[in-house]
């Protein structure tokens, strides 16, 4: 059996302000690092041979706090990162709607293939997210690997284990320094923990 345990990282000022925040690179606010230390404890107990992040300063933080005295490898893979919204970096979705009416229209409309602009879309995100995990799950066979990364990458790893659809992308709550694990036993994906959550 292999384990793929999903952990999304802790708060930053632009999660707590609802501002986008995608390849853009704030660190965790007090309360982010809060939750990072109370699951790491949760997890005390939960072996793990490897500890993957996505790169960017937040999972990173959270990756470390997490590793903290484990002794095992921690590794970057940027394939990881969360969706890429371009020009709309910083900006709040009310903020898009109100000076890019089109566009949210545009968003609204297909929330798959709009691409943001200078950014990327759902579906090629999707693409990327699923092509790391297969080498991951590949290269990790019959071991426990902790991938800390960002809620739209866990929701594309749920949503295409889980459902095999990404329309079903939004179905899947993923809150911040929440646990999920997917086993695969032989290939086939069981979902063991959905969005679990020390600090409520």
């Amino acid at each position: 059996m292999t384990k793929l345990v999903l952990i999304r990282h802790g708060e930053t000022d632009d999660n707590k302000d609802q501002y986008l925040s995608g390849w853009s690179d704030p660190c965790l606010n007090e309360a982010g690092r809060q939750a990072a230390e109370a699951l790491a404890a949760y997890m005390r107990n939960i072996k793990l041979d490897t500890i993957v992040y996505s790169g960017l300063q937040r999972a990173e933080e959270t990756a470390y706090i997490i590793g903290r005295g484990r002794n095992i490898p921690i590794l970057v893979r940027e394939s990881f990162k969360e969706l890429n919204f371009g020009v709309f970096e910083g900006l709040r979705m009310k903020d898009i709607e109100m000076q890019q009416p089109e566009l949210y229209k545009a968003l609204e409309a297909d929330f798959i293939h709009f691409r943001f602009p200078e950014g990327e879309c759902l579906y090629d995100m999707n693409t990327r997210v699923i092509a790391a995990t297969e080498a991951l799950l590949e290269a990790y066979r019959e071991a426990t690997v902790a991938l800390v990364a960002h809620s739209g990458v866990i929701r594309c790893i749920l949503a295409h284990y889980i459902t095999g659809d990404i329309n079903k992308h939004w179905c899947f709550k993923v809150e911040h320094c929440s646990l999920s694990i997917l086993e695969l036993h032989e290939g086939f994906p069981v979902l063991t923990k959905l969005n679990d959550t020390v600090i409520k």
